[in-house]
């Protein structure tokens, strides 16, 4: 056991800890990396966490740390409040002095002189003591409780929030913060009860400033539709009204492109594609990948106080890779050492040269095989210039491709197929004058398609093609 306390200064306002240290020492611990079972006898250093909830999930408390699987401490790394008084190079952990209250590191060799103790941070017990899902139901069952401005009620609610896992619904817990913390939360008895504290000690936003101001604050926390359905409905006004500004400004100009769209293409024919490909198998296991001083071919390199420390990486072996406690190496992707490798269909990989060639290779061959299948009983094409729409159907989320990522590579190698099995001449600007990528939202994705509708482009200026 490491008795080595990391140097420390003080000042009026901090204190200062220094970053190589305090490294060493997290390090150096024992940190539990497997599931608990909740029977686990628990000693507790850090006294963010209620006791009757830990007892009340099935954990047994203990005074004595010799007694005790687990010792329970706070992070010490979440309390830091700058790093190296502004300078780029971290040099020290800085602490804000407030009260005399700051982070001991003596807790972590105090009254455990004769043991090798296994630690586990508070934070991450509380997935144990959940008694409730955070979802929609109960956001609003909260909202009605922290609006009645009743005392008991909010302390009801406040209750229910902390005893819930938020973990897919985090937007909802942050908009509970945003619209009920300074009014009805921050001042309630019941937030400086250890439970309570306990909770905001272990979310991992800051609860006084959710920074929620307009819909787009919310995107990246909508993961599903029902969030989506959730902002929308917040914003509804606001997206209805602009909406209609938008078509009132631009509503002259509509009409007359319908009048020029009817006058100068004629329609053809529409081939729709259902559950279209969204990625392709590039390898069928993937190699085993150890953590090294040096990147190369399965090796990852990444200093040692970066890598996670539920590792408990220690050293280097003689040939460089790390090594843990019982001079086992590290495999830095454990999830996915042989499982088979599949790439998400992107343009991007196109033009800025992600993936090598043998993907870009192995997503065209994929994609021309798909289309080929497709279209085996489509007739060839006589009228000619064309232009191309193409309507592709998919549930939007943060991860939908844009308009243009979209045409580069899926219609393109579209395009391609129907020139190479000859139901089009060719696929250049005298044959296809245009293609028009267009984006329409659906609600599963098992509903995802693609439309390619082709028009007669009709004209003057493309006809005079036919002449060339």
């Amino acid at each position: 056991m490491i008795q080595i306390i990391p140097n420390i200064s003080t000042s009026s306002y901090y204190v200062s800890y220094d970053k190589t240290d305090v490294d060493n020492l997290i390090n150096s611990l024992n940190f539990i990396s497997t599931t608990l079972n909740k029977t686990e006898i628990l000693y507790l250093e850090s006294k963010t966490i209620s006791q009757d909830k830990l007892r009340e999930a099935g954990f047994k408390i203990t005074r004595d740390p010799k007694k005790a699987d687990l010792i329970v401490v706070s992070d010490p790394l979440e309390k830091t409040y700058i790093y190296g008084h502004g300078y780029p190079i971290k040099t020290a952990y800085n602490f804000r002095k407030r009260e005399d209250k700051f982070y001991d590191f003596n807790v972590f060799v105090r009254d455990v002189e004769n043991i090798n103790p296994t630690y586990i941070y508070d934070k991450d017990l509380y997935k144990y003591l959940y008694k409730y899902e955070g979802n929609k139901e109960l956001f609003d069952n909260m909202s009605e409780l922290l609006k009645s401005n009743n005392v008991d009620n909010i302390k009801v609610a406040m209750e229910f929030m902390s005893n819930a896992d938020w973990s897919v619904n985090k937007i909802y817990l942050m908009e509970i913060f945003n619209l009920y913390y300074q009014p009805h939360i921050r001042f309630h008895d019941y937030k400086k009860s250890i439970s309570f504290k306990g909770f905001l000690n272990s979310l991992d936003f800051n609860h006084e400033y959710t920074e929620l101001h307009d819909a787009k604050d919310y995107a990246k926390y909508c993961l599903n539709d029902e969030h989506h359905e959730f902002v929308y409905n917040k914003y509804k006004d606001k997206f209805e009204r602009d909406l209609k500004r938008l078509f009132e400004d631009y509503k002259i100009k509509l009409n007359s492109i319908d009048y020029e769209i009817d006058k100068l293409f004629k329609k053809l024919k529409t081939i729709t594609i259902s559950n279209y490909i969204t990625e392709v198998q590039v390898s069928k296991s993937r190699m085993t990948k150890y953590y090294h001083q040096k990147a190369g071919r399965g090796k990852t390199f990444k200093p040692i106080d970066k890598i996670p420390k539920k590792y408990n990486a220690v050293g280097y072996d003689l040939e460089g890779y790390v090594i843990d406690k019982n001079n086992n190496r590290i495999i830095s992707n454990p999830l996915s050492a042989g499982t088979g490798k599949f790439v998400p269909i992107n343009g991007q990989m196109f033009y800025s040269q992600n993936g090598g060639q043998f993907t870009r290779s192995k997503v065209v061959k994929a994609l021309h095989e798909f289309y080929t299948d497709k279209l085996q009983n489509i007739k060839p094409f006589k009228d000619y210039p064309m232009v191309l729409v193409v309507n592709w159907f998919c549930p939007y989320s943060h991860k939908t491709l844009d308009n243009t990522n979209f045409a580069a590579v899926y219609i393109k190698t579209f395009e391609d197929v129907l020139t190479n099995m000859g139901l089009i001449e060719d696929d250049n600007v005298k044959y296809i004058t245009g293609s028009l990528p267009i984006y329409t939202p659906v609600e599963k994705f098992e509903d995802r398609r693609i439309e390619f509708t082709f028009y007669h482009d009709m004209r003057a200026e493309v006809q005079q093609l036919k002449l060339l």
